[in-house]
């Protein structure tokens, strides 16, 4: 029969109806897997660690871009934005969205043109900003939105008097803010009235004054600012105000009207409102309350409460900060609007407090909050007992308390060591969001490491393994060392390996009598000798009693039992810390260095030591202030202290990946057991909860003390904490944090494991379709109607589990299949997508196509259709639907006589598609 596309409308939006429906449930759990969230006047809205955005509360204006107007009490997944999706800013009544290539999407009210798509219309669903392409943050105010554009300056679009042009009434298209064209490190919008934070500390406003006057056109200085400005912000609502917090721990506001215009200089002039004591790290503000996260990670808040919108419990005012009720540590993030605020922990919960009359709590109830309860939605597992870790540019591995190797993120070139199907291929399938086991390599790993495509694990009984390859992009021509898609020993190594140590796109091992052997390619003499690259290990000359090793992007250093550094290979940075830029194959003396080094630690293009009393000295290239000394210097050719640093480290770590497309950050750990981390951010991988770039140590945000390592990748960074947990954070679009998503996270998430959850099966009698899925809370919204009338469970079902993870699909809406389906074989994976990419529609609404959705649950992979001893294999037809001319639909089972059930009914059988936990 021909199934219409209209009887499929509530299907094709399945996930998002589903998370709806599931949260409303008595047993929904707390939301979980956030990297940031937004409050605007009566709704909030939240980025997933996956790139999604997620919103709840009052929609009569679309403002939560679900497609509709209805309020929503708990998260909905806003249409269209399900990946990449980097920052996400609530205004008063409308949103918008930053994607990780720097467009803007936003929808909700659009009275002012605050949505930016040439238009005054309100908008249900996300539409493109006009004119954005590098936007690196955003700001959503009353009527207006401002972005801060990756060159450091700043674009508005909406009601111009906030925009700053006073010649017209609204701007749909974004403008650049006169005077602002580079430096701006933060932006604050909020009533016709913005700000903006410079490098250099100070404060810049422009919009409404007085009653809705003019305010000025171009950015003025707000005075009044005695002390350095860490953070800005500005409330939203009928009236607005804007605030500085200090480094001494100080917050200053001012308001619009507050502008002195008989100085020879026109400035607003700020003026105290409280002392939230030093290390206060970041504020927001409303009109009436103003909220702040203490150097405990804790949040202290003060102002009118009379919805409790200061979380202590009470509705009485306070005239002094307060703290807010059972959030004294692990808050990363903070957003308030004018009767509510909601906190960002961490571990990717959210919780608010305040009212709730519209939703905007998120917590499925009416009343006002005065506590902060939980945003409901879905939690995960997590992988713990670490040993060791290693970050490579898009992947990371890890060995287990067992011995175990684990790897996850990119794996076009073998680099996870799960023997891939994809080989030395680009696929958007060869993607490992979370561990898989590396084969072989079960128990007596002691260490790994990683380089930019390739790993290497040391052994128990002092043997080195490697998997992946190791080709230098500079020389293309040169045919890549291929090492293998499984761990395969290194041949000529002597016995008795100590450590190895992965450089860029080449490795180096330390041996018991201390000689240092190293392989890969050589362009720049980084194996230490002048010779042409080779697969074969060379011994290094020139090196006496080596404690220790450690390979850069194309350099590689070696630090003495004397405490002396010796370094060669590439040095146009002056990573070799020679105090020249000369390229060298034989090892040659840091300058300036103390004998008192006790550990080392190589870049792409910089290195780094760290002495006997904790201090850190870094060398090479500074573009991003990776050297971590408070310069904007090019570069350094000798050492320079870090900033901070001069003692209380005990462990330092930079990436050795990257060095022809990025990977320069430094991080830290201290002996308290603190993490802080330096350089470019642009992906987040410093953890301290924003993108701008460090030339200074950070804190790592929501990291409890007691790190006991850390691991530094291209654009990701990964711990391990006190309790042998492994948490990861910075850019996830290869699934290189391993917690299942891709996207990008500022701030740590854990890693996860497969939870073994049960994948059920449905059916719908009247449209003759199957579906399964493994997540409890999308099977509860199937079995109470959010798929539609006629969804029940057939009582088929089986355990999700394994080292694969299951390629989801979804048919388009129009003209169909408007169904799922489900692969975990790589080539069908790959197939299914190219099908999708090269649909003649790019909105897929004339040729039938299946959508990839992601990853789902885990499984194992078949051997010529045979599953494992003590698997259960997992069969799948499929009813022929594209040449019967109606909806296709497959069905997966392990119930071998419901196959032959359908197949009575002229459906085909796929035979053996995976294989099932028992």
């Amino acid at each position: 029969m021909q199934l219409s596309a209209t009887r499929f409308t509530a299907i094709a939006s399945l996930l998002a109806v589903a998370l709806f429906k599931a949260a409303t449930q008595a047993h929904a759990v707390e939301l979980s897997g956030i990297a940031h969230v937004s409050a605007g006047s009566a709704h909030t809205c939240a980025v997933t660690t996956s790139g999604a955005v997620k919103c709840w509360g009052y929609s009569q204006s679309g403002q939560l871009g679900d497609g509709s107007v209805a309020r929503r009490s708990t998260p909905v997944n806003v249409k269209g934005l399900a990946t990449r999706i980097v920052e996400v800013s609530a205004g008063a009544h409308h949103t918008c969205a930053a994607t990780a290539s720097g467009t803007v999407k936003c929808w909700g009210v659009n009275a002012s043109g605050q949505l930016g798509d040439h238009g005054t219309a309100a908008q249900v669903l996300p539409r493109d900003v006009s004119g954005i392409s590098d936007a690196l943050a955003l700001s959503a105010g009353e009527t207006h939105t401002c972005a801060l554009t990756m060159s450091g300056g700043v674009k508005c679009w909406g009601h111009l008097r906030a925009v700053g042009v006073v010649d017209a009434v609204s701007s749909s298209p974004p403008v650049e803010v006169t005077g602002l064209s580079a430096g701006v490190v933060s932006i604050a919008a909020g009533n016709n009235f913005t700000c903006a934070l410079l490098a250099t500390g100070a404060v810049r406003c422009w919009g409404v004054v007085g009653n809705g006057g003019f305010g000025p056109a171009t950015p003025i200085a707000v005075s009044g600012l005695d002390g350095r400005v860490v953070a800005i912000a500005s409330a939203k609502g009928l009236s607005t105000r804007a605030c500085a917090l200090l480094d001494s721990g100080r917050v200053k506001c001012w308001l619009p009207r507050d502008l002195d215009q008989t100085a020879p200089t026109p400035a607003f002039v700020a003026t105290d409102v409280a002392d939230f004591g030093g290390g206060a790290v970041a504020l927001a503000a409303s009109s009436i309350h103003l909220c702040v996260i203490t150097r405990e990670r804790g949040v202290r808040c003060l102002g009118e409460n009379s919805s409790g919108q200061l979380g202590d419990g009470s509705i009485s005012n306070r005239a002094a900060p307060i703290d807010v009720v059972n959030l004294a540590q692990g808050v990363v993030e903070i957003t308030v609007s004018t009767l509510h605020t909601c906190a960002l922990l961490a571990d990717g919960r959210v919780k608010c407090w305040g009212n709730d009359g519209n939703a905007q709590l998120g917590d499925q109830f009416e009343p006002a909050q005065v506590t902060p309860v939980d945003v409901v939605g879905l939690n995960t597992g997590t992988a713990a007992d670490v040993t060791s870790i290693a970050a490579g540019w898009a992947h990371t591995c890890a060995v287990t308390a067992a011995g175990a190797a684990k790897c996850w993120g990119y794996d076009d070139s073998g680099q996870l060591g799960d023997n891939s199907p994809y080989g030395y291929i680009y696929s958007p399938a060869a993607v490992r969001p979370r561990p898989v086991d590396v084969t072989s390599l079960s128990t007596g790993v002691r260490s790994i490491s990683t380089g930019d495509k390739h790993s290497c694990a040391l052994m128990a009984d002092a043997r080195v393994k490697c998997w992946g390859t190791m080709a230098d992009p500079v020389n293309l021509s040169r045919p890549p060392f291929r090492l293998g898609l499984v761990p395969t020993d290194v041949v000529g190594l002597p016995a008795g390996v100590t450590s190895v140590s992965s450089g860029s796109y080449h490795a180096c091992a330390l041996t018991e009598s201390s000689d240092v052997w190293c392989w890969g390619t050589n362009e720049f003499g980084q194996l230490g000798h002048a010779g042409q690259s080779t697969i074969t290990p060379i011994r290094v000359a020139g090196l006496a009693g080596t404690a220790s090793i450690s390979a850069g992007g194309r350099h590689t250093c070696a630090l003495s039992r004397t405490g002396q550094v010796k370094c060669w290979g590439h040095n146009s940075n002056g990573q070799l810390g020679d105090d020249s830029e000369v390229s060298r194959p034989e090892p040659a003396d840091v300058a300036g260095l103390a004998s008192d080094i006790i550990a080392i630690t190589s870049g792409p293009q910089h290195t780094c030591s760290l002495n006997s009393a904790g201090g850190v000295k870094c060398w090479g290239n500074n573009t991003q202030g990776q050297l971590g000394d408070g310069s904007s210097g090019f570069r350094s050719r000798t050492p320079v202290d870090v900033l901070g640093l001069v003692t209380g480290v005990q462990a330092i770590a930079a990436s050795s990946a990257g060095a022809s497309i990025g990977g320069a950050h430094t991080c830290a750990v201290l002996i308290s057991g603190i993490a802080k981390c330096w350089g470019i951010n642009s992906a987040g991988q410093l953890g301290d909860g924003t993108r701008i770039d460090r030339r200074s140590p950070v804190d790592v945000a929501g990291l409890k003390p007691g790190v006991k390592a850390l691991a530094v990748g291209g654009e990701h960074t990964c711990a391990i904490t006190a309790a042998g947990a492994l948490q990861c954070w910075g850019a996830a679009y290869y699934g290189q944090l391993g917690d299942g998503h891709a996207g990008t996270q500022r701030m740590p998430v854990a890693v996860v494991t497969p939870d073994n959850a049960f994948v059920v099966e449905f059916y719908n009698p009247v449209l003759e379709h199957y579906f399964i899925t493994a997540d409890a809370d999308e099977a509860l919204a199937v079995n109470n109607g959010a798929a539609g009338p006629g969804w029940s469970r057939t009582g088929g079902r089986f355990k999700s589990g394994g080292a694969i993870d299951v390629c989801r699909f979804y048919g388009s809406q129009s003209p169909g299949p408007n169904s799922h389906v489900y692969a975990l074989d790589g080539s069908e994976c790959q197939r299914l997508m190219d099908a999708q990419f090269s649909a003649v529609d790019p909105r897929r609404t004339t040729v039938k196509s299946w959508n990839f959705e992601g990853f789902d649950f885990a499984s194992t992979r078949p051997v010529n259709g045979v599953c494992a001893s003590g698997l259960v294999p997992v069969y799948r037809a499929y009813n022929n639907g594209f040449a019967r001319g109606v909806d296709s639909n497959h069905r997966i089972t392990i119930d071998r006589s419901a196959i032959a059930q359908v197949v009575a009914r002229d459906w085909i059988d796929e035979g053996v598609v995976m294989c099932a936990t028992q």
